[in-house]
């Protein structure tokens, strides 16, 4: 499976360690302006996002309201956004990371996930739920 992985990271000496690490098959695009990044999101099968610190991730909701499958960290609240149609992992354990990367991989894209994104997971309602929460914190 291609792994493309695109961002930064001020930790150097990781990078180094992960290109050296790293099969043929993985790429290391560096930073990319969230426009530049939308092709990738459409061609991708799947997005990987198993962190120990991220929510859900906007990556993850991009790239699920773009058809990507969505593997996404056990921890935290990403089960909140994504229900059962996305594959979890425990980013700790790289067995359970490749588990759910080829569970994802020999899945159809979920349109269900897709819809529930784009009707759910939009600015405009951020916003709509943000003012109520406000209003009802001041009375």
């Amino acid at each position: 499976i291609p792994l493309i992985l695109i961002g930064n990271t001020n930790y150097k000496d990781y990078l180094s360690n992960c290109k050296k690490n790293a099969s043929q098959k993985t790429y290391f695009l560096g930073s990319k302006k969230n426009k530049d990044i939308i092709p990738f999101y459409k061609h991708a099968k799947i997005h990987l996002l198993p962190s120990f610190r991220e929510t859900s991730g906007l990556s993850s909701l991009e790239a699920g309201a773009l058809g990507c499958n969505i593997v996404s960290t056990n921890v935290g609240s990403s089960k909140e956004y994504f229900g059962k149609e996305a594959f979890y992992c425990n980013p700790n354990d790289l067995k359970s990371i490749e588990n759910a990367i080829k569970s994802a991989w020999n899945q159809p894209t979920s349109h269900l996930l897709k819809d529930k994104i784009r009707s759910n997971y939009t600015w405009k309602n951020a916003a709509y739920k943000t003012l109520k929460a406000y209003e009802k914190v001041t009375g």
